[in-house]
Formats: C-alpha cells, sequence, structure tokens
C-alpha cells in the first residue's frame, strides 16, 4: 500500500533560488528591467508625495521647518517651500500616481502572466526532452503537479528574488533619507542611533526567529496532515473488509486521534502566526508613539512638520525589512515545492543536442551497432559489446526474453539515451554526430502502446508529419486497414473521427488503435523502423500486408519485436537472438529452427502450448507457469507445407519474398 510520507523540509538555498531565476526571466530581460523601472519610479513619487505632505501641514500651521542638515540639502532644494506650491505639487504627484500606479499594477500582473507561460512551457519542454531514466522514477502525476501547481506557486518567488533588492533597497533607502530628514528637525544623533539599532538590527532579528518558529509549526501541521491522510488511506483502502473484522470502532478512534493531534498543530501554528505578525505590526507603531511623544515633548509646537514626517515614514521604513522577513519565511515554507521547479530547470538531459550533421548528410540508412554496451547501473549490464550490422530492405528481428535488451536496442538507435560505450551508426555516421531533430525525421516507432492526443485523427496524424495533405493521410489510413473504421466512426469526415487519449475510453478499439499509429508511420516515409509488438490486437493476414507496404523502400532499414513466434518466422528475413546482453545465434527463421536457439526454443514452446498460452524460459527451457494447461512439452504441432505459418483461428501468414 502506499503510504503518504511526512514532508521533508528541505533546507533553502538563496544561490540556487538565484540561479532558478535568471533561467526563468531569460529571453524577457527587457519587460522585466521595464516593470521594476516603473515600480522604483512608484515608490520614489510616493515617498516624495507623503513628504509634500508634511510639509504642507508643517507650513500651513506656521511651524519651524526643520534645519537643512548635512546631506540632507539636495531634499531641502526639492521640496517648494511655499504653501501654495506645496498644495499644487501634492496634487500633481498625486494623480500622477493614481495613473502611474495603475499602469505599474497592469504591467507586472501582465509580466507575472507572461513570465508565469514561459516558466511553463519551459518546464513543458524540458520533461518532453527527459530520458526514460527520468520518465522512470517520476510519473505523470507528479511532472503534472510540478508543471501546473508547483509553477504556479514559484513564480512569484523566483521574480522577487531578482526584483527584491532593486525595489524595495531603493523604497528602504529612500524611506530612510525623508525619515532622517524629519529627525534633524528636532536634533539629537542619540535618538537616531538607537532608532537605527532598531530597524536595522532588532526588527530583522526578531523576525527572523519568529519565522523559524513558523516553520517548524507549519512543518507539524504538514506531518500531522500526512498522518491523517494516512488514517484515511488505511480506513479507506478495504471498507468492507474493516466491516468483516468488526474494526470500524478502532479504526474511528484512530482517525479521531490524528483529528485532534492535526487540530493541536493548526492551533500551535496559528499562535505562532499570529504572534509574528503582531511582532511587525507592532514594532512601527511603537516606533512612531516614542518618536512622536519625544518630538512633542522635547521640542514643543515647531515639530510640527517633523513630527508628520516621522509618523508618516517611520513604517515605510519598516515595510520593506517586514517583507524582507516575511520573503524568508514564505521561501522557507514554500522550498520544497520551489525545488522541484527549480530540479527540472537544472537537471541535465541524458541526450545532449550537439552533432553537426543532418540527414541530407546520409547516403544510405543502415544500422550498425559497432562494441554496443549498455549499463544503466555499475552492477547491471543489459547490452554487452555487440557489434552487427542491420541491412537496408529486410525486417531483422530482435527474440529474447523480456528484459534481454532488445526494446533497449530500439531506445539507443533512436537515442533517447546513449550507450555507456560503442556506438550507433548510420549510414557509417555516427547517431550523435547527427542533429536530434534530424535523427528523429529518418526514424520512426510503432511502440506498444502508441501515444496519441486527446483530438481527432487528422491532427494525431500530424503529430509526426505537421504538413501532410488529407490524400496522403487517407492513402497511410487505407495501407494500414484502418480507413473503413474511421468512416464507420465519422461518416462525413473519416479524419475528423475523435482519438480519446486513453484505450478503451470510446471509439478506436486496441488494435485499431495499433493500426492507426501504423498509418502515421507509414505516413513519416522514414527510412528507419522500429517496430515493438506491432502485431497485438491485429490479425496475421492484416499485419502481413502491412509489413509488405513497410518493404515498399528498398534502403528502408527495418527491425522488428514480436511475441508473436509465427509471425517472426513468416515475415523475418533474419533473426538476433539475444541472451545475457550478446547476440547468441543470427540467421533466417529456417536457419535458426534446423539447429539450437532461442528462436526454436520459444517457437517449440509456443507450437507446443498454443500461441495464446503463458511460459516463461529459464536458460533455454521453456516453463509453464503452475496450473496452467495444454499440451506438455514436446507435443509440438506439425507445420502445415509450403512453410507457411498457421495462425490460430485458420489464418495463415505467408512470408512475403525478400
Amino acid at each position: 500500500m502506499n503510504r503518504i510520507a511526512p514532508v521533508a523540509q528541505a533546507p533553502f538555498s538563496l544561490p540556487r533560488l538565484l540561479g532558478w531565476a535568471r533561467q526563468a526571466v531569460q529571453g524577457i530581460g527587457g519587460p522585466f528591467a521595464l516593470v521594476i523601472a516603473m515600480s522604483i519610479f512608484t515608490g520614489l513619487l510616493s515617498a516624495y508625495n507623503a513628504q509634500l505632505i508634511a510639509n504642507f501641514i508643517g507650513q500651513a500651521q506656521g511651524a519651524a521647518k526643520p534645519p537643512s542638515a548635512q546631506g540632507f540639502n539636495i531634499v531641502t532644494m526639492l521640496l517648494p517651500q511655499d504653501t501654495a506650491w506645496t498644495a499644487i505639487l501634492f496634487a500633481v504627484t498625486a494623480l500622477v500616481l493614481i495613473g502611474f500606479g495603475f499602469a505599474n499594477r497592469v504591467g507586472a500582473r501582465w509580466f507575472d502572466i507572461k513570465m508565469l507561460q514561459r516558466l511553463q512551457l519551459r518546464l513543458h519542454d524540458t520533461l518532453l526532452r527527459m530520458g526514460p531514466a527520468y520518465h522512470g522514477a517520476h510519473d505523470m502525476g507528479e511532472n503534472t503537479a510540478v508543471l501546473m501547481q508547483y509553477a504556479t506557486g514559484a513564480q512569484p518567488a523566483l521574480r522577487d528574488v531578482l526584483s527584491f533588492p532593486f525595489v524595495r533597497g531603493v523604497s528602504l533607502a529612500t524611506a530612510i533619507v525623508f525619515l532622517f530628514y524629519n529627525l534633524s528637525g528636532v536634533g539629537s544623533q542619540g535618538v537616531i542611533y538607537v532608532l537605527l539599532a532598531v530597524l536595522l538590527i532588532v526588527l530583522p532579528a526578531g523576525g527572523i526567529w519568529l519565522s523559524s518558529k513558523l516553520r517548524v509549526a507549519f512543518s507539524a501541521m504538514r506531518d500531522r496532515q500526512a498522518e491523517l491522510g494516512n488514517a484515511v488511506v488505511d480506513s479507506l483502502t478495504a471498507p468492507q473488509e474493516v466491516q468483516l473484522m468488526n474494526a470500524g470502532a478502532q479504526r474511528s478512534a484512530a482517525f479521531k486521534n490524528r483529528l485532534d493531534a492535526l487540530g493541536r498543530a493548526q492551533v500551535q501554528s496559528t499562535v505562532q502566526s499570529e504572534i509574528s505578525t503582531q511582532f511587525q505590526a507592532a514594532v512601527p507603531t511603537l516606533l512612531q508613539i516614542g518618536l512622536i511623544l519625544w518630538a512633542v515633548f522635547a521640542v514643543g509646537g515647531d515639530a510640527v512638520q517633523a513630527v508628520i514626517g516621522i509618523y508618516l515614514f517611520v513604517p515605510r521604513v519598516v515595510q520593506p525589512i517586514q517583507e524582507l522577513v516575511n520573503f524568508y519565511a514564505q521561501m522557507n515554507s514554500a522550498w520544497p515545492n520551489v525545488e522541484k521547479v527549480g530540479q527540472i530547470l537544472e537537471m541535465p538531459l541524458e541526450v545532449t543536442d550537439s552533432g553537426a550533421s543532418t540527414a541530407a548528410d546520409l547516403k544510405r540508412f543502415d544500422v550498425a551497432l559497432h562494441e554496443l554496451t549498455f549499463r544503466p547501473d555499475a552492477d547491471r549490464t543489459i547490452l554487452d559489446a555487440i557489434t552487427h550490422a542491420f541491412e537496408p530492405g529486410k525486417i531483422t528481428a530482435l527474440v529474447g526474453r523480456s528484459g534481454s535488451g532488445k526494446t533497449t536496442i530500439f531506445r539507443l538507435i533512436a537515442r533517447l539515451f546513449d550507450p555507456t560505450s560503442g556506438k550507433v551508426t548510420i549510414g557509417g555516421i555516427d547517431i550523435r554526430d547527427l542533429k536530434l531533430a534530424s535523427l528523429r525525421s529518418i526514424t520512426a516507432t510503432v511502440s506498444q502502446f502508441p501515444m496519441f492526443i486527446e483530438a481527432s485523427v487528422r491532427e494525431n496524424m500530424a503529430l509526426g508529419v505537421p504538413d501532410a495533405s488529407d490524400a496522403a493521410m487517407e492513402q497511410a489510413c487505407r495501407a494500414a486497414d484502418i480507413w473503413n473504421a474511421l468512416a464507420v466512426i465519422s461518416p462525413a469526415d473519416p479524419l475528423a473521427a475523435p482519438v480519446p487519449r486513453i484505450a478503451g475510453k470510446s471509439g478506436l478499439a486496441g488494435g485499431e488503435r495499433r493500426r492507426l499509429a501504423i498509418a502515421r508511420t507509414l505516413l513519416s516515409n522514414a527510412r528507419i523502423l522500429l517496430l515493438d509488438e506491432p502485431s497485438t490486437g491485429i490479425d496475421a493476414m492484416s499485419i502481413s500486408k502491412i509489413l509488405q507496404e513497410f518493404r515498399n523502400q528498398p534502403d528502408r532499414t527495418i527491425l522488428l519485436i514480436d511475441h508473436d513466434m509465427e509471425l517472426v518466422r513468416a515475415v523475418a528475413d533474419r533473426i538476433c537472438c539475444i541472451e545475457g546482453g550478446k547476440f547468441t545465434a543470427i540467421g533466417s527463421p529456417e536457419e535458426l529452427l534446423a539447429r539450437p536457439s532461442l528462436f526454436k526454443t520459444l517457437w517449440d514452446a509456443r507450437r507446443a502450448y498454443g500461441d495464446n498460452a503463458e511460459f516463461e524460459v529459464h536458460g533455454s527451457v521453456p516453463v509453464r507457469p503452475s496450473g496452467a494447461g495444454g499440451p506438455p512439452p514436446g507435443a509440438v504441432a506439425a507445420k502445415p507445407a509450403g512453410g507457411a505459418a498457421t495462425r490460430p483461428g485458420g489464418a495463415v501468414a505467408a512470408k512475403p519474398g525478400p
């Protein structure tokens, strides 16, 4: 049973986050700089507008102006000394702020949308290029969550980690300048030093300390949520079994205990959150109270402008510091999800597209393996120094037990991953020297479980050949013997027939889907065909006819994997038996049947047990699973005269000529 594990809290890494953020804004640096510039300008104008309010009130009260202290001459020059001009400038800046603030918010939102789209597109394309090793370790549900859910949550963090130093840094510096400008009106360097210590040391240190407590509390709450999920899985995986064991009360009590534990963790996290929030809110208020009281009682009525300035700018100084603390807390909490996005952004591909040759450089399309070795890990060898050349214009079948490396050879030829050593050549050129797009353009695969998108036949056919005409699609469908079935589903336009993503939903049956995949392969006109179990769900006469269509290109190299030994005997020109990572026997079907070989073993087993019987091969001995029926080993049915292979139901698959 799969249990829901508690979420491990990964350590936050700012350098990695910065690296991911740079990748996320790559290609949209111009709009990003523009949004930052707009935000900085809006912040500066807002601070200037607030200082105008303080000056206007002080001027209206007739209070003495703050002295022009050392370092504040530029600020004094930027502020009008006349009440009327101050009021006019305040009104103008306020109106500009309304319009510019609107443009800034719309622009920032537009940028967020574009950044998220580019991030999701980059993740989507990277996942498409990942090899079997990655996709074997990460299922579709996890990848979908990363692409849709985690990317949406990661985008603001990746944006902020780049924009925060600029936007909040300028805001903080501006607010400090205006705050100390106003404090200079009431004098006392000691108060300024105390204020600096509170703002730059006590506030961030206290906020970070409380954030660490908050992180622990939320981690505990997530663990309790995971435990509650486990309790649900335990109870509802087999509810009837719980009823039969009369364990309902026990499971109810266990579930209640998990609910209570989660409730306590939620209360604790709420308390910690409120403490952190109140600390953030209380510090600027306490500073305002203390500074205003000090200014009024220490200086008196002449401090009106300074008091107003202090009141307005203390929160503006505190806000960027609070946002820094909050950003740190949020990143610690969201880091596990952000890291999943970042791991894909920085993950190296199993295959690098570094080749310079193209399909135009190929003069022939024979495939050859040269000392080909593949070890997925140090303790396991799947292919061991195989050397062999596959002839164009022939069908070569690969025969071997499950896991022997047949599909691995296909994947190495298609370059889904690279060999541990050795090489694969096409027309004498190492496929690593070919551009991937060129390699894939001359290679086509019919897999055991062909991929389809939830769309029409036309759109699915166009996946391999985007510019194919309807006439070419129809010809390929007729050759694959699927056109009539499509016409039944969609009489007016067979190519508009819907294709479900998952077999069995509606419309095309499993065998028909495979025919459609074969039609798509025929449409591609590829020179190298890799056919993995093409006969599944298709009758013998049809698959023989289809394979004959594949032979129409004399320079086409065709490799076949199929469990049906009669089909292999009927259509294959040569057979390569693979055992222990090597080709142990190579020859025509008749040659291999005339001497001991893995193909003869499998042939005899199929003839003895029936085409649909289940059996395993241990070494060279076919062994039936316990309890399976059928004739005993050695009861081999006679082969019909003439070399034809009899299939169940009386269908005979005649071997086409070479």
